[in-house]
């Protein structure tokens, strides 16, 4: 066995007892140890002289391998900088040969199972001499887990970036970033063996294997050593007693005078407070745990890390340790789950092994201790043998001098809080640091960091494009979704919404228009909310959205925003198979990624299976007549059937060369306009070729009938952990940000509502009663880029007669055909729209479904219905009630067909749009133009 270590060979007379680590440990450490060594502090720690930090304190303990020190008891120590990436061994190719290594270990039948279980007792440890188990202890002894995390550990945040937002072009790029990529895909390359392996080694096993990775990985505290994100290090905890006043224990009261108001803490590697904060923090925290029973996210309102990617903050593409356990959770959700574990526990079948554990009773007779109830939190029990004296610092209000009962029960409250920040600092990181790769990676797509130079669209291109994409930004969307499923692991929808908005820059644009009093910096002064210039009897005015280096920004940002987050709701993980031979999950992966490969441009056999390869694993790539995983049919027949299904050969004609194949019209309505494995200039070509197979799939009906296909269909099979996820579509913030989309693009690019025209702009030569007479004739005339650069310059057209006036500039009054001439895209609002429609009845039964969700998310599904969705369709915000641009007319500027009331809900503004706009064939111009749009982009 190439795994564990040979026989101890003992010899009685020196007690001396020989023997070998584990193989797979000391290739860890070989390759741990060029990393570590070529990092610029060791190197001058090594060479004798001081540099930063180095020389006091003794921090080179922590850095550098020791004198004395046994490989099986002494964790790696941490990097404090990149510099390995300029090393020899990294440039030179050097590492990957040692990481293939490591991963023929893993590929070892069994060997990876017994590198990630647990030794079945602490005192039997199989292989390591006794003398050695007796010195240091059982639970001092390194398991390939915490040897493992440490390696990633030491990549974590590798080669940051920052936006440059002023000055120049960078003069000098970097390519070291190359290096960086090249050592993150060759450790994604020996980490997805190590995942994959644990579910490969029982296939006919019904029973989940253990999640040693993700233990190991939270316990190491990687994710919030130095050398990540300087995001992280401002974290703040703030926490107000108004809202538990009433709810404070007695024995808190009794124990202490004075009981803080509120507080504000910093947070970022150690906390240090007073005990009347300390027992605001204790009572805040059995409050919430009480009211939520252990599921949902501990302290998840308190924390905040302010960061933005758009505004110059460091972020870094390299997320070892976030990866790593995103692809174990992948792993396990592919295990196989047969319907007798399905039937006989239906509510625990789906949860994920350490992750969700059920919250244990609190025993009786401990309430009197403040900690008692924050360490039976599944993540604060986990944590807390990992936690320092340091990490909590209480200053007491009766000295430091105490007697021994008092001691314990000090350092027990101190513990416990300490366990309850470094849970939610690593709760909210995990979701956290993929999104704002994530947004980084769409900004520079959309050339907002064009003055880094191609070395940043390098870094999009490698982690957002396939197949490099499913090693880096398919996993951070793994993790986002966790995190939006809730439970003891994850934030819940409402709080991933709100970090989505933060972290996009889209905070005060994708929300209803809010009203203010005053006149003051942050207000509209040319928009008042109705005719007379108040509202609601006072002097209300229009609150401006927070001011971009480019106004442009927020329009680019914004379709950012709606793109991630059909991403998030849509590409989940799929749901487990009932048998080693189930290939459902499989079949469904590849149909979906073949389809939209054929989409985009037809391909010949070779390249469509080179496409369908992104839907397959290790596992289901090997032959299924092995007996592995595989399933019946191998990956070969699945890609035949798949292909024969929803493709056809395409007439060749005079030319020569290997056949190709196009998608069917019967398979068009399938196209989804966001999936992730195609890039935005694949998506404009598909959309093209979509529109032309609908057309031909509707001229093959009956005449007579009429069919709508919608914009996108049902979204994929999800696993039921991961399903929670979609409730991110029924928000009121996502209602709200649907409303102002919908407004932005009616108002052809006016993030507030238009002002009403004072009485001086209607000149004596204009008739004010022909000026919003008829739909055909109001406002400006041309074609519709004529209208829209006339608007944009804010001119009148020359054919109706205007008082000329000394301004040189004026605005122009809005009206039908401002809505004509709006060239403003919301195809990614309808598809949200559209994935409400086909999510509702799922998320509404969820809270049956799945009991054991958090009570958020379980209040919030119970709240959906048919009749509810009707009615938050319907909803006119307080702010948009009796709003000029948004009556009808002939208060209004704007007719209808209709009564035209309720405008300011998401359905009037979408009948607004479909009445005016002149891309629906419904405009306010002539009728040539009614066929424009049919091709179902407007």
């Amino acid at each position: 066995d190439n795994t564990h270590a040979a026989g101890a060979v003992s010899d009685a007379t020196n007690s001396i007892d020989i023997f070998t680590i584990p193989i797979a440990h000391t290739v860890v450490r070989c390759i741990h140890t060029n990393l570590l060594g070529a990092t610029k502090e060791v190197t001058m720690v090594l060479k004798g002289t001081a540099g930063g930090s180095m020389g006091e304190g003794g921090d080179e303990n922590a850095l550098i391998y020791r004198p004395g020190d046994h490989p099986l008891t002494t964790p790696l120590p941490a990097a404090p900088d990149d510099g390995f990436l300029d090393s020899r061994s990294t440039k030179h190719r050097r590492l990957p040969h040692l990481l293939r290594d490591l991963e023929y270990i893993f590929e070892t039948p069994g060997t990876a199972m017994r590198l990630l279980l647990p030794q079945p007792s602490p005192t039997r440890v199989t292989n390591i001499p006794r003398s050695i188990v007796e010195s240091f202890g059982p639970q001092s002894l390194l398991t390939f887990p915490a040897v493992w995390s440490r390696l990633l550990r030491l990549a974590q945040g590798m080669d940051p970036q920052k936006r440059k937002i002023s000055g120049g072009h960078v003069e000098y790029e970097q390519q070291r970033w190359l290096e960086a990529f090249g050592l993150s895909i060759n450790i994604a390359g020996t980490r997805d063996a190590l995942a994959e392996s644990s579910s490969n080694s029982t296939p006919n096993s019904s029973k989940p294997p253990s999640l040693g990775p993700t233990r190991e990985a939270a316990n190491t505290g990687g994710l919030g050593e130095r050398g990540q994100s300087e995001g992280l290090q401002r974290s703040t905890l703030h926490v107000k007693s108004s809202q538990i006043a009433a709810l404070l224990p007695s024995p808190i009261k009794e124990a202490n005078s004075t009981v803080a108001h509120a507080c504000q803490l910093s947070c970022e590697t150690s906390v240090k407070m007073t005990e009347a904060q300390l027992a605001l923090i204790e009572s805040a925290l059995r409050h919430e745990l009480s009211q939520h029973e252990g599921r949902g996210a501990i302290m998840g309102d308190w924390l905040k890390i302010p960061h933005s990617p758009l505004a110059g903050d460091s972020i870094s593409f390299h997320l070892p340790l976030h990866r790593a356990l995103a692809r174990s959770i992948r792993s396990i959700c592919s295990v196989v789950v047969p319907d007798e574990s399905r039937i006989s526990e239906p509510g625990s079948w789906w949860k994920l092994p350490v992750l969700d554990d059920d919250f244990p009773a609190l025993p009786k007779g401990v309430n009197s201790d403040p900690g008692s109830l924050i360490l039976q939190h599944p993540l604060c029990a986990l944590l807390r043998p990992t936690l320092r004296s340091s990490n909590c610092r209480v200053v007491w209000s009766a000295g430091p001098d105490c007697s021994t009962p008092e001691a314990q029960l000090r350092r027990s409250r101190s513990r416990a809080v300490s366990a309850a920040i470094a849970s939610a600092k690593i709760v909210h990181s995990l979701c956290d640091h993929p999104l704002r790769c994530l947004a980084a990676s769409q900004q520079i797509e959309r050339h907002l960091w064009a003055r880094n130079g191609s070395s940043a669209t390098g870094m999009a291109l490698n982690y957002g494009s396939a197949p490099l994409c499913r090693s880096f930004r398919d996993l951070d969307l793994t993790l986002v979704q966790l995190s939006a499923s809730g439970l003891s692991i994850g934030l819940g929808a409402r709080r991933v919404f709100s970090l989505l908005v933060n972290r996009f820059s889209m905070d005060g644009y994708l929300c209803d228009p809010k009203l203010t009093s005053g006149t003051g910096s942050g207000a509209s002064r040319s928009s008042s909310p109705t005719s007379g210039g108040s509202y609601g009897g006072g002097s209300s005015v229009w609150q401006n959205p927070p001011r971009l280096n480019d106004p442009d920004y927020a329009v680019v940002l914004s379709e950012a925003f709606f793109t991630t987050l059909c991403l998030v709701v849509t590409e989940l993980p799929s749901p487990p198979p009932l048998s080693a031979f189930d290939d459902s999950a499989l079949r469904r992966s590849m149909r979906r990624e073949l389809l939209h490969a054929l989409a985009a441009e037809p391909r010949s056999h070779s390249e469509a299976m080179a496409a369908a390869s992104g839907a397959a694993t290790r596992r289901d790539e090997s032959d299924g007549s092995s007996g592995g995983s595989g399933g019946a049919s191998s990956f070969y027949s699945v890609f035949v059937d798949v292909l024969k299904d929803i493709g056809q050969q395409k007439k060749q004609g005079s030319k020569t060369g290997p056949p190709t194949y196009e998608l069917k019209p019967a398979c068009s309505d399938e196209y989804d306009p966001t999936f992730f494995h195609l890039r935005r200039t694949e998506h404009q070509h598909a959309m093209d070729n979509i529109a032309r197979l609908r057309r031909l799939k509707l001229s093959s009906g009956r005449k007579d009938s009429k069919k709508c296909l919608p914009l996108v269909s049902s979204p994929p099979l999800a696993h039921p952990r991961f399903m929670p996820t979609r409730l991110l579509l029924h928000l009121p913030p996502m209602d709200a940000a649907i409303r102002r989309m919908l407004l932005f693009a009616l108002t052809d690019g006016q993030w507030l509502p238009p002002p009403e025209p004072e009485p001086a702009e209607i000149t004596n030569d204009t008739d004010e009663g022909n000026f919003t007479e008829t739909m055909g004739a109001v406002g400006l005339s041309g074609s519709p880029a004529q209208i829209s650069l006339q608007a944009k310059l804010g001119r009148r057209t020359p054919n109706r007669s205007v008082k000329r006036s000394t301004s040189p500039m004026k605005h122009i009054p809005f009206s039908p055909a401002i809505v004509a001439a709006s060239s403003k895209s919301f195809i990614e609002v309808l598809q949200i729209l559209t994935l409400q429609v086909h999510t509702l009845e799922e998320c509404a039964s969820l809270h049956r479904t799945q009991p054991c969700l958090d009570e958020e998310s379980k209040s919030l599904s119970a709240s959906l219905s048919i009749n509810s969705y009707l009615g938050r369709l319907i909803h006119v915000p307080f702010s948009l009630v009796d709003v000029w641009s948004l009556r009808c007319y002939p208060e209004g500027p704007l007719p209808s067909k209709g009564s035209g009331a309720n405008r300011g809900s998401i359905l009037g503004l979408l009948i607004a749009l479909y009445e005016h706009r002149s891309d629906h064939g419904n405009g306010s111009r002539s009728t040539s133009d009614s066929g424009h749009g049919d091709d179902g982009h407007g």
